[in-house]
């Protein structure tokens, strides 16, 4: 495949077409690759963390989902992510914090259960079941 060389957003598409077909160490590099030419690219970001993510490997995405939120801290997207990296390490409290944050800025469902989870972990079952519960709501009320 062709690319031009210097676009970030040629190597994540590449990266994720590896992804696809299990070409995970070329995925790799491609979406390094997709960093190291635009560092303070959002989406470049996103998808190296969730490489990252995806095989367990949390401390390595967490400056990557970090620094989506430092780039654009009104993106829900961003703190959700970073909850959920916070959550697998244990460190709920932060998880917590990024969760609330994400849900402000456009709750979805998912979001929700995310948090009420992580509110139970930290033996707050009535309020995480609260969040649970919204969750299951608005899930119920989609068409």
């Amino acid at each position: 495949m062709d690319l031009e060389p210097d676009v970030s957003s040629n190597y994540i598409r590449l990266g994720q077409a590896y992804q696809r077909n299990c070409h995970f160490d070329d995925a790799l590099a491609a979406l390094q690759k997709a960093v190291m030419l635009e560092p303070e690219y959002h989406r470049s970001r996103q998808d190296l963390g969730e490489f990252y993510f995806n095989r367990g490997r949390y401390q390595e995405a967490l400056p990557h989902f970090q620094k989506m939120v430092e780039l654009d801290p009104s993106q829900p997207i961003g703190h959700f992510v970073l909850g959920e990296d916070y959550m697998n390490m244990g460190r709920f409290a932060e998880a917590e914090r990024e969760l609330r944050l994400s849900a402000e800025q456009g709750e979805t469902p998912v979001g929700l259960h995310t948090l009420g989870g992580v509110l139970m972990y930290q033996g707050r079952g009535r309020e995480g079941s609260s969040y649970i519960n919204q969750a299951w709501t608005r899930c119920s009320k989609r068409p």
